[in-house]
């Protein structure tokens, strides 16, 4: 008898239930929207387990950026290709960029570069912008090569993923 009553007043006043269930599932969901999509690495682990030991000690000595490089790709010449990881190097919150080997056409390149900060770090994310915004633009407007940049880590929590606000002629 009670779920006859229900369903009556529910027909006979549909939207204020409807309000009141989509007003639930928003508060419900409101969570999700700061939640960090970014892939986890051992240095969430806890400290006494013995992948955080191995984690720490490789952070030590390789730079907590050492599990998460970012993956800059650029098409161009040569000369592009070695400006980029020369710009990488001078770039603040990167600590290391490797040379850029070509694909078996030359036409593209790939430089790896490791950032001072972790995956999780919001640095990381911060230096994703600014090479988006900044480093990498400049660099394009030199060279006439077009550069992107990803990192498998870090994507998922950039706002944006892969491209967002990255100029169409930067987008692979």
């Amino acid at each position: 008898m009670r779920w006859r009553r229900l369903a009556s007043a529910v027909q006979r006043r549909p939207l204020p239930v409807l309000l009141a269930a989509g007003v639930a599932l928003l508060a419900l969901s409101a969570p999700a929207l700061g939640m960090p999509l970014g892939f986890a690495d051992a240095g969430n682990d806890p400290a006494s387990s013995t992948s955080r030991k191995a984690y720490d000690l490789l952070a030590e000595g390789l730079g907590a950026g050492f599990d998460g490089p970012l993956l800059v790709v650029g098409r161009g010449d040569t000369d592009a290709a070695e400006q980029l990881r020369i710009g990488l190097a001078r770039t603040a919150g990167i600590a290391a960029a490797t040379p850029p080997p070509p694909s078996p056409d030359g036409a593209v390149f790939t430089v790896i570069a490791f950032p001072t900060t972790s995956p999780q770090d919001a640095s990381t994310a911060g230096l994703v912008h600014a090479l988006r915004a900044d480093v990498l633009p400049r660099l394009s407007e030199r060279t006439g090569a077009d550069y992107l940049v990803s990192n498998v880590k870090t994507c998922g929590s950039v706002p944006g993923g892969h491209t967002e606000g990255v100029p169409s002629r930067m987008i692979l």
